[in-house]
């Protein structure tokens, strides 16, 4: 019977950090991100730097203030549309600031086709009415994440809608009204008006992200309580994220691309396992099915190579088949979903390696939050699928030098500067990415990146 004495249980009142002493073990650095004097000559993260002293004026005279109203969209792709909105708003000199979904307020963009490539019958087609992951003030994700600044948004009544332009490089959204100020928009506007990726895989982007999700004290606490409970040692483990959903396979084929199945997650798992010697899994996944496949798939691939059980740790809370974070599911209680997922990407950092599909922004986010890769490292898509999961086709073209290799009809790829090992499981030969990632930490380095290359799929190419 499995001890469930971490209940992903969020406090009352979400604001209020609380007091956990019982993580010294973890080696944490202190926080770092509540007041700007404390980046002062930190020249070795000089981008992060700018952005605390753009959204810690003296003055906070000139605000942008977004609403998340990006119905059916998953946590990574909103990560990344709010990191764009926090590059605009330090690019025309203002502070950002989310605010509660207002259906009232301002334009809502419905006369453009929201959802026009919808990947399934469940997916919404409009922008989200209700808070899509806190139902409990402030019904943004400032109750997951620590302040973005020491502004706020002042008066409703000053608040100005402006429309935005197609996107045409950040500096097209310059074009924001520049006397006016407080400019407050939507995220849906932004979707609508900016590829995905365009443009903005950058060092200041990446140190947007990283400022945007720093986790409130509480989301530590219940990360560190599950750490504890399942003898997860920092760098002593593997975190593996498995995206199995109804609408992710429906999405898939609408797409024509190709997600890695369990059997590769587990393959590659226990394979990675074996030569590293962790046996501690750390799992990541909505699925309930995922799960029980995955735990099974393991244990007989172990039991064939005689070898110890893998012993897997994952967050104890409700999974379905289906999408129903995010504004997919009606009438519910969304704070639990962002409080998994916000454990479970503080719980990521810790890890050894990740194991993740390429084809989700999830593990893109990760990836940027974690520094597990420069976002140099990153293919940029050759075209954005228009698509409520957030998921990417991958050109397989960059500047960042690759290694190929093919073992056994599987195609491998290997960042030759960076710790990532890119497979193609089950991958067609007219598909030139890859669909499953792994990445090391900084605590493995480089030290067997030719010897991960024996990494299997279960299904071959």
């Amino acid at each position: 019977m499995r001890d469930a004495s971490c209940p992903m249980r969020p406090p009352d009142d979400l604001l209020t950090p609380d007091r956990d002493t019982g993580g010294a073990h973890l080696h944490d650095s202190p926080e770092q991100y509540t007041h700007p004097s404390s980046y002062q000559n930190r020249s070795h993260d000089g981008e992060l730097g700018t952005v605390v002293a753009s959204q810690f004026p003296s003055r906070c005279e000139r605000l942008l203030l977004i609403e998340d109203d990006l119905a059916g969209q998953g946590l990574g792709a909103t990560a990344h549309f709010m990191a764009v909105a926090l590059l605009i708003a330090m690019r025309t000199g203002r502070v950002l600031l989310e605010v509660a979904v207002d259906p009232q307020w301002g334009r809502t963009n419905l006369s453009i086709p929201y959802r026009a490539s919808s990947a399934g019958a469940s997916t919404p087609r409009f922008p989200a009415a209700r808070p899509r992951w806190c139902s409990r003030p402030p019904y943004t994700h400032q109750c997951f994440y620590q302040p973005w600044s020491n502004c706020t948004a002042g008066n409703t009544t000053e608040h100005q809608s402006p429309r935005l332009g197609r996107f045409n490089g950040l500096q097209g959204h310059a074009l924001l009204p520049g006397r006016t100020p407080i400019v407050r928009i939507k995220l849906s506007g932004l979707y609508v008006s900016t590829p995905l990726h365009a443009g903005v895989m950058t060092s200041a982007y990446a140190a947007a992200t990283r400022f945007l999700f720093r986790p409130r004290e509480w989301v530590k606490h219940l990360g560190r309580c599950v750490l504890r409970r399942d003898g997860l040692a920092p760098h002593r483990f593997i975190s593996v994220f498995i995206r199995e959903s109804a609408e992710k396979n429906t999405e898939a084929r609408k797409f024509r691309y190709r997600m890695p199945i369990v059997d590769d997650y587990a393959a590659s798992a226990e394979a990675l396992s074996r030569a590293i010697h962790m046996q501690r899994v750390h799992l990541q996944t909505s699925s309930a099915v995922a799960l029980a496949n995955f735990t099974l798939l393991t244990a007989s691939l172990r039991l064939s190579a005689r070898g110890v059980p893998l012993t897997l740790s994952y967050t104890d809370n409700p999974r379905s088949e289906h999408d129903t974070w995010g504004g997919w599911g009606k009438d519910k209680d969304e704070t639990l979903d962002g409080t998994v997922a916000a454990v479970n990407a503080f719980m990521a950092r810790h890890a050894a390696v990740l194991i993740a599909p390429r084809l989700s922004s999830w593990t893109t986010h990760l990836l940027i939050l974690h520094r597990w890769l420069n976002v140099s490292s990153l293919i940029a898509p050759a075209a954005v699928l228009s698509n409520p999961q957030g998921g990417t086709s991958w050109d397989s073209d960059s500047e960042v030098p690759r290694t190929r290799d093919t073992r056994g009809g599987q195609r491998i790829t290997r960042d030759d500067k960076s710790r990532a090992v890119h497979l193609c499981c089950r991958c067609r030969p007219r598909d030139k990415g890859s669909n499953l990632v792994v990445v090391m930490g900084l605590a493995l380095g480089r030290r067997w990146a030719v010897r991960n290359a024996t990494l299997p799929c279960a299904t071959k190419g």
